[in-house]
């Protein structure tokens, strides 16, 4: 091709372009070809949404004519304005007709709806077009606890709430409803018997709404002996409600609320004495006191709790081993106290300090500073003592730690002096960790130690060692990933020649289903050294661990089941184990638990001559209430120790063993019996022991304890490779031995006086003022049920209150008479708050009063329940009414008053209601989606005025049942357009 042919191509392509761009931008999204257009092809739209477009129509022909337009919907949607038009056009003529079309309000599925427009002349089709539109559908909805806290008197044992579920989208929701409830706590059905954790199925339809109400029966286990003489406390349950709603567009979602279930009497005791105390406990038991070895401990020990940031404890002990008297055994052989506050914290005594894997214990002092997240640990000790002239060990220790959200860390620096061994050890390191992207967690940790060996002044030597690790945890939606790495030299005294690998992964498919897979492998080499010279000790040791497990977590039970593969390594023993374990659990939540886990596959020794051989085993466990039996049985040689004996004597043995464990109180729970036994039969040598120790203990109100306990031990052994067992009586070939066991102890619980200053007692009285005088009459009655809750706010002039909170809180709930007791509170100004046990039926506002307290006394108190808003739901029936039953119970009437507050109830079976308003304005309401289509509310948002407190005020809401329409058409008359 020329150079002047390829000019005038391009000169005429670019022409051509040019011109087609200029007749796309004159259609303007129309078909250039087809009569009738849309402008638009495409559409989004949420139900009940009003959408617009434009039709294009061409007159094709090349004469005047009469033309018909006809917009085609759905099933449901509704076009606005025309449906059908006729119109005249000359031609070539364009013309232009807007559509405007609702769409339908129940719309399910977001499933593609087609809009057509039709052009006809004379009944024939000339064009049609259709118009796509996409229904947008979102999922939406909200629950909500009618209650987070349900308060319980002594003698009440039943407690209800409800949650509200709303549904505010535009789709059908699919829920699944569970419950989870602790132990003592029981779920009862509607007929009020007692049922299993609640697990149910239902639906929504699009701004519909339901209640659901929860009872559940409160059980009070047998008082501990820590509750019997507990100062001040509430006795709390937990219930947990979880929703989740199934993916039907967009990613699911939940909701879930705990209900906390507390137990308050009418009388809360603060200190046991009237003045201020340290709680102290002495305690001296005496073991095996019908044998000559004989012995006995004294215990001293308490804490103080001044407030949620301060405490103290102290402990002390002392160990007698023999009836000759010994002075210094008073001193004790173990003393600690340990004072913690918000800001600085003090041990002194027996204590531990140094880090993870190079810990030193003995006598000694360790200081704590906090500020904010940040934390300074400085610690001395020496063993055995500090004042000890011989001392074994010495050291001291600094570590600062970081504990941020994101970022958080440590580092530390350890000294300790070995005087038997003749060595100083020196150790420093830290850590850094780092959370992201709100699943992401990372930690890095780096060590070194240096170890001189000063046990032949003329050869010192040192030795340095190196340690390090990474940790990786992460979750990406269901994924979660993990990985660790840690290694260090063989002379490194925190993992002395340890190096370990892991890493782990697992899937959630949902809440039920969980599949994981893991590996670790770990390898120890360390170097040992005793009296400045090396020691030649082939302690090499290796481990490693195959893991596939999948697990199956329902309301009721869960079970696993997981693949596994060991291989280990030492100087002694080298064997593999293959097999499979299954974990099986029952998750009731009465007071029976079981679970069981069994293991079955081989293991090799593949250093020995000893073929593969089949190993088992199963562990049980039952609990009903305080008692508590485990079994096991092992077939085949399983730990270590077995497979040593095996490898060495080719005897193959199997073990059984059980115990059972309870607790039993009598008499009004001043008398427990603590009973243990366990037993061990092992097929190696007949080999069996017994062991049976039975406590008797007898509680006194004083806070006196007595308590006697026997014990029986007994063994039975063959022979045979028994040698070096003490104490064994032959009889013919085989050994037995047994042996009884008597003792008893003394518990008493003091108070031992710190200042004079006083607590006094509080009683507050409320009442209801039927009198009207403003005061309590005699003919004024009590209002029980009532919860009273003081909160402490300040001490009083010239106090020294040890507490440095700024708020503590001490409750009761008013008896038959309107009593709440306060007992030796400390004294100062508290905030006193009065609230409804139960809102239902009784609703008043809280009311909060500040009180002084500074001597003893009675503060009279009055409540009203409010005006009484009763009525009724009523329907209207249709003469030809289709519809021929419909319920009207469980309907939620809201009464709002201008601040926002709401209070609500539900209509009873024939569909009344009643609710005690205070004074003020209300708006009285009523939920309208529950009527559905076949009725119409006549009346609602109803206004209010509570003007006296005793008035009736009656509300009633009418629901009308629609009446139908018959609509006639008679041959060659045209369809009423809607």
């Amino acid at each position: 091709m020329t150079h002047s042919t390829a000019h005038y191509f391009l000169i005429c392509l670019s022409a051509i372009l040019i011109l087609t761009g200029y007749q796309v931008m004159g259609q303007d999204h129309y078909q250039q070809n087809n009569p009738a257009s849309f402008r638009d092809r495409e559409a989004e739209v949420r139900p009940g949404q009003l959408i617009s477009n434009v039709v294009r129509v061409v007159n094709p022909t090349r004469r005047a004519g009469e033309f018909s337009l006809r917009i085609d919907a759905p099933a449901g949607w509704q076009v606005v304005g025309f449906r059908e038009r006729v119109f005249t056009m000359g031609p070539a003529d364009t013309l232009f007709f807007p559509v405007r079309v609702i769409a339908f309000s129940g719309i399910q599925e977001p499933e593609p709806q087609i809009i057509s427009a039709s052009l006809m002349q004379q009944r024939n089709m000339i064009s049609s077009e259709s118009w796509v539109v996409l229904p947008v559908l979102q999922s939406a909805w909200n629950a909500s606890a009618s209650r987070n806290q349900i308060i319980l008197t002594e003698y009440a044992d039943t407690a209800s709430f409800t949650i509200n579920v709303v549904n505010t989208g535009d789709i059908t929701e699919w829920f699944t409803l569970e419950t989870e409830q602790p132990p003592g706590v029981f779920l009862l059905d509607e007929k009020g018997e007692i049922s299993e954790s609640l697990r149910s199925r239902f639906s929504l339809k699009p701004l519909q709404d339901t209640i659901i109400r929860f009872s559940y029966r409160v059980v009070d286990e047998a008082a501990t002996e820590t509750e019997r003489f507990a100062t001040g406390s509430a006795r709390r349950k937990r219930v947990r409600v979880s929703l989740s709603a199934e993916p039907r567009v967009g990613a699911g979602r939940s909701w879930n609320s705990n209900v906390e279930i507390r137990k308050l009497s009418d009388k809360w005791v603060q200190n046991k004495l009237p003045y201020a105390s340290l709680p102290l406990t002495i305690e001296f038991n005496a073991m095996d006191i019908l044998s000559e070895n004989a012995y006995g401990d004294l215990f001293l020990y308490g804490s103080k709790f001044f407030n949620e940031n301060t405490t103290l404890s102290y402990f002390f002990q002392a160990n007698f081993i023999s009836n000759y008297l010994n002075p210094t055994a008073f001193l004790g052989q173990y003393l600690n106290i340990n004072f913690q506050s918000k800001y600085f914290g003090v041990e002194l005594g027996k204590t531990s300090i140094g880090t993870t894997g190079y810990a030193l214990s003995g006598d000694g002092v360790k200081v704590t500073g906090k500020y904010d997240n940040h934390r300074l640990h400085l610690g001395y000790v020496a063993s055995p003592g500090v004042f000890d002239s011989l001392k074994i060990r010495e050291g001291i220790s600094a570590e600062y730690v970081y504990a941020g959200r994101t970022v958080s860390g440590s580092t530390f620096f350890q000294r300790a002096e070995n005087f038997i061994q003749k060595t100083d050890d020196q150790l420093m390191g830290g850590n850094l960790s780092y959370r992201f992207l709100g699943t992401q967690f990372v930690r890095v940790t780096a060590n070194m130690t240096q170890q001189s060996h000063l046990w032949n002044p003329d050869s010192v030597f040192t030795v340095e060692g190196l340690g390090y690790s990474v940790n990786y945890s992460g979750r990406f939606n269901n994924l979660g990933l993990g990985m660790m790495y840690a290694s260090s030299t063989a002379d490194n005294l925190i993992r002395k020649g340890m190096e370990s690998l892991s890493a782990r992964a697992s899937w959630r498919f949902n809440r039920q289903n969980r599949l994981a897979a893991s590996w670790s492998s770990s390898k120890s080499q360390p170097n040992y050294y005793f009296r400045g010279q090396p020691r030649e000790l082939n302690q090499e040791r290796v481990r490693e661990t195959y893991r596939l497990n999948y697990q199956y977590s329902g309301t009721v039970s869960s079970v696993s089941f997981s693949p596994v593969h060991y291989d280990y390594e030492d100087r002694f023993l080298s064997f593999t184990r293959s097999g499979a374990e299954v974990d099986y659990r029952l998750l009731s939540s009465s007071d029976f638990r079981f679970s069981v886990n069994t293991f079955l596959g081989y293991s090799t020794l593949p250093d020995s001559l000893i073929d593969p051989f089949f190993v088992a085993n199963i562990r049980t466990n039952f609990r009903y209430f305080q008692y508590n039996l485990n079994l096991r049985y092992y077939y085949g040689p399983y730990f270590s120790n077995e497979l040593r004996r095996f490898a060495d004597t080719g005897r193959s043995f199997n073990r059984f063993a059980a115990n059972l464990f309870f607790e039993e109180y009598f008499f009004r729970n001043s008398v427990m019996l603590r009973f243990s036994s366990l037993y061990n039969y092992s097929t190696y040598n007949h080999q069996s022991s017994v062991s049976v120790r039975p406590e008797l203990y007898y509680f006194v109100n004083s806070g006196l304890r007595f308590g006697v306990y026997g014990r029986f031990f007994g063994m039975s052994v063959e022979q045979e490779d028994m040698a070096g067992l003490p104490d064994l009586s032959v009889g013919d070939e085989i050994y037995q031995y047994s042996r009884y066991e008597f003792g008893f102890s003394v518990k008493k619980d003091l108070n031992v006086p710190i200042s004079g200053r006083r607590f006094y007692d509080f009683t507050v009285l409320v009442y209801r003022d039927v009198t009207g005088t403003g005061s309590r009459e005699s003919r004024d009655p009590g209002v029980s049920e009532v919860w009273v809750r003081m909160q402490y706010i300040e001490p009083s002039s010239g106090s020294e209150h040890l507490s440095l909170s700024s708020l503590e809180t001490f409750e009761a709930v008013t008896n038959r008479d309107g009593k709440a007791f306060f007992t030796h509170i400390p004294p100062g100004n508290y905030l006193l708050t009065l609230l409804p046990v139960a809102a239902s039926g009784a609703r008043f506002e809280a009311r909060t009063y500040e009180v002084m307290v500074s001597s003893d006394r009675t503060l009279d108190l009055s409540i009203d329940r409010g005006a009484r808003v009763a009525g009724a739901i009523v329907l209207e029936r249709d003469q030809y009414t289709q519809a021929d039953y419909f319920p009207v119970n469980n309907i939620r009437v809201t009464a709002t008053n201008p601040e926002g507050q709401q209070f609500s109830t539900l209509t009873t079976n024939n569909g009344q209601f009643s609710l005690y308003l205070q004074k003020g304005s209300y708006t009285i309401s009523v939920n309208e989606n529950v009527f559905s289509d076949l009725f119409t509310l006549q009346n609602n948002n109803i206004p209010i005025d509570v003007v006296y407190e005793h008035e009736v005020i009656t509300v009633n809401f009418v629901a009308r049942e629609r009446t139908r329409q018959i609509r006639i058409q008679r041959p060659g008359e045209q369809p009423e357009n809607d």
